[in-house]
Order: C-alpha cells, then structure tokens, then sequence
C-alpha cells in the first residue's frame, strides 16, 4: 500500500468537537488548511480548555500534542466529517464557522469545502446562527418584553446607532423587528419608544438600593458570588436595614493546586516553631470553638493586609492550616501536626497532576477555600455566623460526578432557608452546557429544595439570577442592569486578589484571558456598558442628574425571577442536557 491510498483510507471517516478557537483535533487558531498530521504546541485558548483532563493549566501549557492535520481531514474529498457540539458556549465560533469565511483564523471553517461534512448541535449551540435565530424568534408568535429589548439592542449594536437614532427603514428592514411591529401593530416610531422605556426601566431596577430584606447570596463555588455580582452587593450592604447570608455550596477542593498546599503546609511546619504558635498554643487558642477562630484569623489577616505585612498574613494562613489539620486527623498535640503534615507533602508529591485527591487532602484543600471566603466578606463586617460552607456530598472530585440526590444533598439547603428565610435568593443562573457542570447540579439542587416550599414562601421569594466568566447574558434577557463605576471595578480586583489566595494563578482558567479571573470580570462590566452606551447615547451617561450614573463605566447583567420563572427554566435546561 503507497502512502497516497494509506492517507486516503486513514481520513475516510473524522469524528470530533470544536474548541473555543474553532479549532477540530488539535488543529488551533492559525493552522494551515494543507497542514499534516504533526506534533505541535497549543494555543493558551486549548491549554485552558485542557486543564482539567491535565492537571492544571501549568501542566497542560507545558504539553506537546499529536495532531491528525486539518490538510489530512480534507485530503479525501469523500471523507464524512462530522462535529458534535453543546452549549451556548460553543454558540459564537460555531456561527463562524458555518456562516462566515473560510480562514486559517476560524479552522473549523475548512469543513465548508467538504461534501461530507456534518455539524450536529444542541438548541443552545445553534443560537448565533442566523437562519436558525430568525425561525426560533418567529415561532414564538407573540413578542414579550425581553423580545423587544433583544430585537432593539441587535439592531442598535449592528448599527452602533442609539436606539432613538435608528430609522424607519432600518426598523422595517429587520427581519426581527419587522415580526413585531408585525404582531403588535406598531410603527419603528412606537417600537424605539418602547424599547428604550424597556432598557431604562431595567436600569432603575438595578440602580435600586433595598431596604429590610432578607438576602440568601449563594455560589457554586467560592469566588462565584464576588465575581458574579459583587457591585450589587455593595449598594445592598449598606442599609443597615438589609441582612445578608452568604452560601457556598461546594467545597471547591477542585480548584486548588497541590503547589499551592505544598507551600502553606511547609510555612505551617516553620509556623510551628515561632513564638507565637508557642504562646498561642499554651492559651488554648487552638481549642476554641471553629466559628470563633474563623472570625479571628480572617480579622487578623486583613489586618495584616492594611498593614503591608506578609508575615502577619503567613501567620494567619498557618493558623487555619494547623487548625485544619487538627480538625481532619484528630490531632492534639504539636508533634502529631508535624507529622499528620509530613504526611500531606508525602501524599501530594506521591501523585501525579490530575489524580483524585484523598479525601483527607480534598477536606484540606475545601477548608483553605473557605478561608479565602471568609476573608472576602469580612471586608463588610460579615462573620462566621453569616456565612455558611454547605459542602454538597455530589461534589466528590471525580471527573464524572453524581447529580445531587435528594437524601444527601436537599437536607443542607433545607435546614439554610429555614434558617435564614430570605426574601432575595440569588443563584447562578448559565445556559446549556456553558459553565462548570457543578453550576448546572447546584442549580438543579436549589431548584428541587424550593419545589418543597409551601406555595405562600414561593411567591414571596425574589430570585435574582447572576453568570460571571463562564457566559453572559444578553441585554434582552437580563431586567436588571446595575450601574458599575471605575470605583467598584477596582474592588473586585482587590479583594479577588487579596482574598483568593489559591487563584491568584489559577489552575483552570477561563480561555477567554491569561490572568486573573477579575481582570475578566472588569473587561466583561465594560463590554456590557458599551452595548448601553450604544443603545441609550453617550449623553445619556455623562450629562444624567444621578451622579452614580454619570460615574458607570460598567453595566451588571442579572434576571430577577419569580419561582415559577426559574422552575421552568431549571427543568427545560435538565432535559436539553438529557436528564430527567
């Protein structure tokens, strides 16, 4: 057999997916379309996506890759290729590379030249294409609020013409728009009125300090919520009135590197012979009830962070350490921490990047976690007794988890809200297949405890949804937009980076950017304002009366639900991923 029918046999039949650059095999962003199959290096866009079946970004960075090349896919003019995609996520690129040219930038586009070729997608991976958006938008027959909005905001940034501006002929040449002047019988005058009454109404929603409410903040993870919505709160937290609980429902163990534990636990071994381990020791502070040190050393080491001393926050971080690791083996003396932490560095070295955790070490690394959480909302005042680690049981460490279960993981959220009673619950709320799967379960989790309460704690119940750097919301389905300023920006990223100790470099990244997830989050609150910058003029901003506005540089995107919004949104979403 010569190495031509070798070849053409060999790429008969290419079956994949797509990753965030468009890339198919390992095929990343600028790859030639005659490429062959080779051994090469990847884009920080794949290394990120990468992450978790590696290790971690700093494992996954430093691999080489054996790639079927894209010349090779093509080679047979018969091949039958075929890419399966799910999610919301995928939704953009897919759009390119279907619709848009052909270009080494998008590689996947090198399938449009192939007869064969097949592109199976889900509802919410199909939402950017064109063709299918219009037919979508049109089934639905009667045109809602959030509709409008959509339809005028598309228009408006096709345009970069504020909504007052566009014309009659811009209106009534848009498929979209054209449906609902259509249906409810209005002119372009009429549906620029409305949709700008729309955005500015949604706009005061979120500009909207509250008083004497009861607020249930909860997280998948423990930098969701700060991510999420952190310029919310800060308004929300300042009435006296108000009272806040915050929940993380996972112990989050997952995202924290063993490089990381290898250090604090060998600053804990020095700790261990300083003088004020020693005097700590023989005060039996170490014998205190959890909840007291937990408001101690996190009030220590943001004094320690005022104060620009490292080594009062080394100090602390030790603190929780011994104490967690008292906690978990049982220890009672100096001597057995020493060698329960001789331990943990034997363990950790003895395992390769990406193994399972014991769950010794998982219970370790969840507890520094919630150290971090912690530190973040002492910032306001908020201690232990406002602050609340749920650690759900269906979060084992596994690459393919459990859903949650309503024996292990209800009771918990059940015995919160009997608890805390809110009036505001917020949640994070991603579409299909576009966040971390244990966004997806404590979603589901939440949903299932709510479906318990008696119709009367339903109806009262305000449900503010959030999404931070795994997806956004687009103005149309948010109805609130919360001004952010200069100001507040820069507060996520000090707290982010002062608090979330194991993050600072995180081990699993967004492919969207190289560094801090906050430097994300700021670069996403500016996108989003210049889509209402757009929308509503730049006059509106600068020259408004309310100096909070004219001081936005960013805008929040949530959803405020009622139960039955979100039990029917929850529900759809389990069944488009294919559990019931």
């Amino acid at each position: 057999m010569n190495i031509r029918s070798a070849s053409w046999e060999a790429s008969a039949f290419s079956w994949g997916g797509i990753g965030p650059d468009g890339h198919i095999a390992f095929n990343v962003r600028g790859s030639d379309f005659y490429s062959t199959t080779r051994l090469t290096y990847t884009n920080f866009e794949t290394q990120a996506v990468s992450a978790t079946d590696l290790g971690g970004i700093e494992i996954s960075a430093k691999k080489a890759v054996m790639t079927i090349g894209l010349g090779t896919i093509t080679y047979n003019p018969l091949v039958v290729a075929l890419i399966m995609a799910a999610g919301e996520a995928k939704a953009a690129i897919l759009a390119k590379a279907i619709t848009g040219p052909a270009s080494i930038i998008n590689p996947a586009s090198v399938l449009q030249q192939v007869k064969n070729a097949r592109i199976y997608l889900t509802k919410g991976a199909a939402v950017k294409l064109p063709q299918r958006t219009l037919q979508k938008f049109r089934s639905r027959g009667a045109y809602g609020e959030d509709d409008v909005v959509r339809a005028a905001m598309d228009l408006s940034l096709k345009y970069q013409t504020p909504i007052a501006d566009l014309t009659s002929r811009q209106i009534s040449d848009d498929p979209c728009c054209f449906s609902i002047l259509e249906t409810r019988g209005w002119t372009p005058a009429m549906m620029k009125d409305a949709a700008r009454d729309l955005i500015l109404s949604r706009l005061t929603k979120g500009s909207g300090d509250l008083t004497d409410k009861c607020f249930l903040h909860t997280g998948p993870h423990h930098d969701d919520i700060l991510l999420g919505y952190l310029p919310s709160i800060i308004h929300q937290v300042r009435s006296a009135t108000n009272r806040h609980h915050f929940a993380v429902m996972t112990s989050g163990f997952t995202s924290v590197p063993n490089s990381y534990i290898q250090r604090v636990v060998n600053d804990a071994l020095e700790y261990l012979i300083h003088w004020d381990f020693k005097k700590r020791w023989e005060s039996g502070y170490f014998t205190l009830p959890h909840d007291r040190l937990r408001v101690q050393d996190a009030h220590d080491f943001l004094n320690g962070v005022v104060s620009n001393s490292e080594d009062i926050q080394k100090a602390c971080v030790s603190r929780r350490v011994i104490r967690a690791v008292m906690d978990i083996f049982g220890e009672k003396d100096p001597a057995g921490i020493q060698e329960s932490m001789g331990w943990i560095l034997d363990d950790i070295r003895s395992r390769h990047p990406g193994e399972k955790d014991t769950e010794d070490i998982q219970r370790l690394k969840g507890m520094m976690r919630e150290f971090e959480e912690d530190l973040v909302w002492a910032h306001y005042g908020f201690d232990a007794q406002y602050i609340h680690h749920l650690r759900l049981a269906f979060y084992q460490g596994d690459y393919f988890t459990e859903d949650p279960t309503r024996s292990a993981d209800i009771p918990p959220i059940r015995e919160l809200f009997a608890d805390v009673r809110p009036d505001i619950l917020t949640l994070a709320f991603d579409p299909e297949a576009s966040g971390p799967d244990t966004h997806y379960k404590v979603l589901q989790a939440i949903t299932t405890h709510l479906e318990e309460l008696p119709p009367a704690d339903r109806k009262r119940l305000d449900i503010w949804g959030y999404r931070n750097v795994w997806y956004r919301f687009h103005p149309g389905e948010a109805n609130m937009y919360v001004p952010v300023s200069i100001n507040s920006m820069a507060v996520i990223n000090y707290i982010f980076k002062t608090c979330y100790l194991t993050q600072r470099d995180a081990s699993f990244p967004s492919h969207e950017h190289e560094g801090p997830f906050s430097e994300l989050v700021q670069r996403i609150l500016v996108e989003q304002f210049q889509m209402l910058r757009t929308a509503l003029g730049p006059e509106f901003w600068y020259r408004h009366q309310t100096p909070r506005l004219r001081a936005t540089q960013g805008i929040l995107f949530m959803r405020s639900m009622t139960f039955d919004e979100l039990h029917v949104s929850a529900r759809s979403l389990r069944e488009s991923v294919g559990r019931v």
